[in-house]
């Protein structure tokens, strides 16, 4: 039947070349939407539960998402969102998506979340590094990112010591400690930033290397050298890390600065030589960028995103994760 309708150009258009995704024509669809408007007014909810399911079931995870929101079963939304959200939704730029799904949630359900708590907390430190706000603004944010972090470590049974609850105490320390650098609360950045290497996977390179970096700021910023040691050696260990390219690289381009800064470039971590020809031009980049911040280190190219006396956050470019974390000096 669907092959004759499209052959025919009547109600359906192709998705695909496979004959297994179609779409109703657009206003042949609005037309069935306001019949069924009319019509079955009373169990549009159900049906739009019924869409999110099966969308559920043959893995479109966002639209599952989008349906659950119009069906305003919010307990669903906030378990799917949970499902869908990855570091993939920082990476490409989908952060007006998730604002959205955020705002269709009455608060009670996200602070009875730690995930959603967490994911908000992310998402809120984002919305400052993605615009220029005035002081006020930026306060009032960070704030609200800090009352979602604390609300998570609610929501955490003290007793469970399972690798997923570990692991979110870790996210949650490193976010601590970011939050407090963005605020300027330097004596209370070490804590967290060491207790998230303590607890995350060593698999998960973007928070390692964002704690990382954290303590590595309390040196480079105030000549703090209590934990320098072990932020270099945790961004050498990052920086040989095969599989992660660009974590590697953004671990290995920091310790070439403190390195450098030492006058002890030749001691830079290398990549392992089986990250072939990629790693050798990273690197290669990575030494000539290091030789030109050791020229001008009394410049300041960062873009990073802090509170400053002036009223208003500094500069804050659009960056994507990589950026991000590179950010913090």
């Amino acid at each position: 039947m669907l092959s004759v309708l499209e052959q025919k150009n009547l109600f359906v258009v192709p998705l695909d070349n496979s004959g297994e995704w179609y779409r109703y024509h657009h206003l042949f669809a609005e037309a069935l939407r306001k019949f069924a408007r009319q019509s079955f007014s009373e169990h549009l909810s159900t049906l739009h539960q019924r869409a999110s399911y099966w969308y559920e079931a043959n893995g479109s995870l966002r639209e599952a998402i989008e349906y659950a929101i119009v069906a305003a079963d919010v307990e669903r939304v906030a378990a799917l969102i949970e499902q869908r959200v990855d570091a993939s939704i920082w990476t490409y730029g989908e952060m007006a998506t998730l604002q959205r799904w955020f705002a269709s949630l009455p608060e009670w359900v996200v602070r009875s979340r730690p995930q959603l708590c967490i994911l908000q907390a992310w998402m809120l430190q984002y919305s400052l590094w993605y615009s220029a706000v005035e002081h006020e603004t930026a306060r009032v944010t960070l704030d609200k990112a800090e009352a979602r972090l604390y609300d998570a470590q609610q929501q955490l049974v003290v007793e469970d010591e399972s690798s997923t609850t570990q692991a979110m105490r870790g996210e949650i320390a490193a976010l601590f400690s970011v939050l407090f650098f963005t605020r300027n609360e330097v004596p209370r950045v070490k804590e967290p930033a060491c207790l998230a290497l303590d607890l995350l996977p060593k698999e998960n390179i973007m928070l390692r290397t964002l704690a990382a970096r954290m303590l590595y700021n309390l040196y480079n910023f105030y000549g703090d050298r209590t934990t320098v040691d072990r932020a270099v050696q945790e961004l050498t260990t990052i920086s040989q890390k095969v599989h992660d390219v660009l974590g590697a690289t953004n671990a290995l381009l920091t310790v070439a600065y403190f390195q450098a800064m030492q006058g002890k470039l030749h001691q830079a971590a290398p990549f392992p030589t089986e990250s072939g020809l990629v790693a050798l031009l990273v690197l290669v980049l990575g030494i000539v960028l290091i030789a030109l911040w050791a020229r001008y280190r009394n410049r300041d190219f960062s873009w990073q995103v802090r509170l400053t006396g002036e009223g208003q956050v500094q500069d804050a470019n659009p960056v994507s994760e990589v950026t991000a974390i590179g950010s913090f000096r």
